[in-house]
């Protein structure tokens, strides 16, 4: 009867053993499903970090040949007003030495062989063609 006592209380004792190695194993594979959980999600971040590190660097690179840009912009911008105003320059200086030509082509015109002289030799000559005649 000692020897079945002591069977019943070993087979207690190794039920109660496995029945806790169970309760401890479930508990280990709870905790290593979660530990791959947070390891997953840490992964995550860590590549939400990085992708975030990679597009703030392509913005950076981005503002840089923006104001690169901007800069080369402005700089064509005034070549162009300065090609602008030498443009209005050279029309105005062409303009003048036109009604320059002009007026020296009226001067010659009227001071020349056809002109003014012309006229009153041609004035003279027929004055005295009048006076010659008896």
């Amino acid at each position: 009867e000692d020897v079945s006592l002591a069977e019943k209380l070993g087979s207690i004792n190794t039920n109660n053993v496995r029945e806790r190695i169970r309760k401890l194993r479930s508990i280990q594979s709870e905790r290593s499903m979660h530990f791959a959980s947070l390891v997953k999600k840490s992964k995550n971040i860590s590549n939400h970090d990085l992708e975030r590190a990679k597009l703030d660097a392509d913005l950076s690179r981005l503002n840089e040949v923006l104001d690169a840009s901007r800069a080369a912009y402005e700089s064509c911008c005034r070549d162009l007003e300065l090609v602008r105003k030498n443009i209005a320059d050279l029309e105005k200086e062409r303009d003048t030495a036109s009604r320059d030509a002009s007026s020296s082509a009226m001067l010659v015109n009227a001071l020349g062989s056809k002109g003014i002289q012309a006229f009153v030799l041609q004035k003279i000559v027929d004055a005295l063609q009048i006076c010659s005649c008896p």
